[in-house]
């Protein structure tokens, strides 16, 4: 066992530290994911040998006592003060610099699931190793959203196992007719997150709730797909060409002003000192992308409407809640089902088509 101080900064363990050396360590925060928290824990735990660290964030629905009864859970709690909102940067760092420096961890969500290229006879550790021999301190992954062929107010999951999450929620928007391109972070933004360089939109997401149907904005979408697109030059890449900055500059107004960052980086070898830009979508040093590519597959509905209600009050998600609840306003949206014909049924890895690299 590898010990996991009782107190940080923001941070105090509850219970005993269940931190096995040698696993790779994941690390999430939970608040109120009773519905699939099971499933998160039963997915990685498939991939290989991992020791799991949450912060369980004063959850109500009985997260906390399914955490405490497993085996290889270590559990922490936010400190008297300490928020979600303001803090989780600072959550994320505490844990890592004590239990993952110069080590390979995870940082997902508990709504997303890492998936890879070759996963099925690929173990994490394999994966691992391959990162290195190529050189790369992180892995790129791209959210994708998961849905099913029904309506946002009928996205209800009570829980279950990972194939019943699965089941349930089952279709995803491919890389063909999925609208997701490649927009480049501001040198300001860059001089503070260098990693990585450019970030991912698009998806479902984009697809259904901020969609803009005139002829100027579908022309500057299939500009960016076709110089800026996953299809193209790796999003890992910070390099390009004249034509393809042209195109990004002369078509960011196309970019929706409420657009989701797609990527993060699920998979790093952490260095102590290190703080993600809020989520784990962007990191303060300049490290090795990868040339693969990953996808978290994104559960991000699985309580209707009244879990997007939760969400937005209780104001400690992005632009306090503020994200989540634009949806709320779209009642004829969130009445019709999510899918189109760009949607595709999730049946591994390679079902991703050119999400995954």
């Amino acid at each position: 066992m590898t010990s996991l101080p009782a107190d940080l900064p923001h941070l105090s363990r509850c219970g005993p530290a269940r931190h096995e050396e040698g696993f790779v360590t994941c690390l999430a925060l939970a608040h109120n994911e009773a519905n699939i928290i099971g499933s998160f824990l039963e997915h990685y735990r498939s991939l290989g040998p991992v020791s799991f660290v949450i912060v369980d964030d004063h959850s109500t629905d009985g997260t906390r006592a399914f955490l405490e009864a497993q085996p290889d859970v270590t559990i922490y709690q936010p400190k008297p003060g300490s928020t979600y909102a303001r803090d989780k940067r600072a959550w994320r760092s505490e844990i890592l610099d004590a239990c993952a420096d110069g080590r390979w961890c995870l940082v997902p969500d508990i709504d997303e699931h890492l998936v890879w290229r070759g996963m099925a006879n690929t173990s994490l550790p394999e994966l691992i190793g391959a990162l290195e021999e190529e050189g790369a301190e992180a892995l790129l992954c791209i959210m994708v959203d998961m849905y099913a062929d029904r309506p946002l107010t009928e996205h209800v999951f009570p829980g279950g196992t990972l194939a019943d999450l699965r089941r349930a929620f089952p279709l995803f928007d491919r890389l063909e007719g999925g609208n997701y391109r490649t927009v480049m972070f501001s040198s300001k933004f860059l001089a503070q997150y260098p990693t990585p360089p450019r970030w991912v939109t698009g998806g479902m997401i984009e697809r259904v709730f901020q969609h803009d149907a005139s002829i100027p904005a579908r022309l500057a979408r299939r500009l960016m797909q076709r110089h800026a697109g996953l299809s193209g030059a790796h999003v890992a890449s910070g390099g390009m060409f004249l034509t393809n900055y042209i195109v990004r500059q002369a078509t960011r107004w196309a970019v929706p002003h409420n657009a989701l960052n797609l990527t993060k980086l699920a998979l790093l070898r952490w260095r102590r000192g290190m703080q993600f830009y809020g989520g784990a979508h962007s990191v303060n040093r300049p490290l090795q992308l990868s040339e693969r590519r990953a996808v978290l597959l994104h559960y991000r509905f699985t309580r209707g409407i009244d879990g997007i209600r939760y969400i937005v009050e209780r104001g400690q998600h992005a632009k306090g809640g503020g994200y989540y609840g634009q949806y709320l306003g779209k009642e004829s949206i969130i009445r019709r089902s999510l899918a189109s014909e760009a949607s595709s049924r999730f049946r591994g890895a390679s079902s991703l088509g050119g999400l995954v690299r």
